[in-house]
Order: structure tokens, then C-alpha cells, then sequence
């Protein structure tokens, strides 16, 4: 007797069906975060490859970081790690608003933000 399992039995599990939902709403609003920050490089300089650049910003940490990301989270606390990581992508992404809000944040600095978030992003994946 062979039984039939669904693809989406594991989501019958809570812990992993809150871990896939938070999942789901991270990575969504990150993606948002990414396509606002590349709109707003390109309404501060109107270069095509300033806005190209905030990409690369997003997706060379996770290039860089994949390995030793790895073993931190293999050798830590992951609560910890996750943690730490989200707090410190809250702050660059609250910095990063506060500066632009304020009319303090030039190229420079949402490209270094973005990087920030884009490290942050690196070690939770």
C-alpha cells in the first residue's frame, strides 16, 4: 500500500508553517525594500547604473558571505544569529529612511545601506 503525501503537508507543522509564513514576508518585503532603493537611486542621480549598482549591493554579499555564513550559523546560537541580523537590518533600513526623510542621504550612503542589508540578508539565507 503506497500512501500519498501532499507538497503541502509540511505546512500541517506550526513551527514550520510560522517559519515559512515569516519566511514569505521577509523575503517579500525585502525584495521591496531592493526595487525602492533602486527607484530612489535613480530619482537622486538619474543614473541607470547607480540603480544597476544597488543591486549588485544587495546580491555581492550574499556571493561573498555564503561560506562563512555557513559556519556562523553552524557554530552559533542560530536564535541568536537570526536575531542579531534582523536588528541590525532594522537599523540600516530605519537609518537609511531617516537620512533620505531628512534629506541627508546621497548615493553613497543608500549604497552602503543597502550593502548592510544585503550582509544581513546574507547571513540569514
Amino acid at each position: 500500500m503506497t500512501t500519498v503525501t501532499s507538497i503541502w503537508s509540511p505546512l500541517r507543522q506550526p513551527a514550520f508553517r510560522g517559519l515559512w509564513i515569516c519566511g514569505a514576508i521577509f523575503f517579500i518585503g525585502a525584495g521591496m525594500q531592493t526595487m525602492a532603493a533602486a527607484w530612489l537611486m535613480v530619482e537622486l542621480t538619474g543614473s541607470s547604473f547607480l540603480a544597476a549598482l544597488v543591486q549588485t549591493a544587495v546580491f555581492l554579499p550574499m556571493f561573498l558571505l555564503a561560506l562563512p555564513a555557513g559556519v556562523l550559523a553552524d557554530t552559533t546560537d542560530r536564535r541568536r544569529l537570526i536575531s542579531g541580523a534582523l536588528i541590525a537590518q532594522v537599523a540600516a533600513c530605519t537609518l537609511l529612511a531617516l537620512l533620505v526623510l531628512g534629506g541627508w542621504g546621497g548615493p553613497g550612503s543608500v549604497l552602503f545601506l543597502v550593502f548592510v542589508c544585503g550582509c544581513c540578508t546574507a547571513v540569514l539565507t
